[in-house]
């Protein structure tokens, strides 16, 4: 076997793997208690669910949110053992169009690809002077 059949068999014995068992996802808005032993939490806004260059939200003011993970009133278990925001979750005021938001990242910092996916369940356009808000309880 050649170093590029080798490379080519590895590529979609993965790709099977990636098929047969892909990563959790979240059903709607529905989310676990962020799945991370990290401090805090960081939230972004994405087109679509990818980390290709243009899926994220990016410049004229925006940023992604923090979340404190260590403080337990920021989130609230659930009777069927998930969890969700005990609080507003604010991202900064759109200084220009900002496009149709459809994903919530969760991301492990402020920079890097998201570790976990949250459709968003009515995906909204964000226009200058607007702002997304995800009041209590509407990540769960």
């Amino acid at each position: 076997m050649s170093w590029l059949s080798r490379r080519t068999f590895l590529r979609n014995a993965l790709l099977t793997v990636a098929t047969l068992f892909p990563p959790k996802r979240f059903k709607g808005t529905a989310a676990d208690r962020p799945p991370f032993n990290d401090s805090r939490l960081y939230i972004g806004l994405f087109h679509h669910k990818s980390y290709l260059p243009g899926a994220e939200v990016s410049g004229n003011g925006y940023s992604r949110v923090s979340v404190s993970l260590d403080d337990s009133s920021n989130w609230r278990a659930l009777d069927d053992g998930t969890f969700a925001n005990a609080r507003e979750i604010v991202f900064p005021r759109c200084e220009s169009d900002w496009g149709t938001v459809r994903y919530l990242g969760l991301c492990r910092g402020l920079h890097g690809p998201p570790q976990r996916w949250i459709e968003i369940n009515n995906p909204t356009h964000l226009r200058p002077d607007e702002q997304a808000v995800f009041q209590k309880g509407n990540l769960a």
